[in-house]
């Protein structure tokens, strides 16, 4: 598997937010997954691209590991609506990501939907007990 830091560039919106893309590529031919992070004065974004199984699901923990004491007071997206798989190890990880800091996911077709809702399932049976109901934590490219 090759995983690295592809580029660091500063974007042309006003904030002059960072965006890090960090590529997986799996070297035994299963796929590819693309982090993108985006950086802006209230919302820091987790943007996942591909599929998310196998060994790159380190990477995104180790991704995850790295962005999460960056967050500072700020919400935390993780945008699904680029991925086309992510395996049981994968949705473990969301699912962490969202008992540690209730971020939202953003989901755009029937799939996506359900990598979201199988995180936030995950994160409920794991003993977890959510502060509110229908919280928003999924939320459609739409809102």
């Amino acid at each position: 598997m090759l995983c690295g830091l592809r580029e660091v560039c500063r974007s042309d919106d006003p904030f002059g937010a960072l965006r890090a893309i960090y590529v997986c590529v799996n070297t035994s031919g299963s796929g590819s997954l693309r982090i993108t992070i985006r950086h802006a004065p209230n919302v820091l974004t987790l943007r996942l691209e591909g599929k998310a199984s196998g060994a790159v699901i380190d990477e995104l923990r180790r991704t995850w590991t790295a962005i999460h004491q960056e967050l500072n007071g700020r919400e935390l997206v993780v945008d699904l609506r680029d991925a086309i798989y992510i395996d049981k190890a994968g949705l473990e990880v969301l699912a962490d990501i969202h008992r540690q800091t209730g971020a939202k996911f953003e989901a755009n077709s029937p799939l996506t939907q359900y990598f979201a809702e199988q995180a936030v399932r995950i994160e409920n049976q794991s003993g977890f007990q959510k502060e509110h109901e229908n919280d928003g934590s999924i939320r459609s490219a739409n809102e």
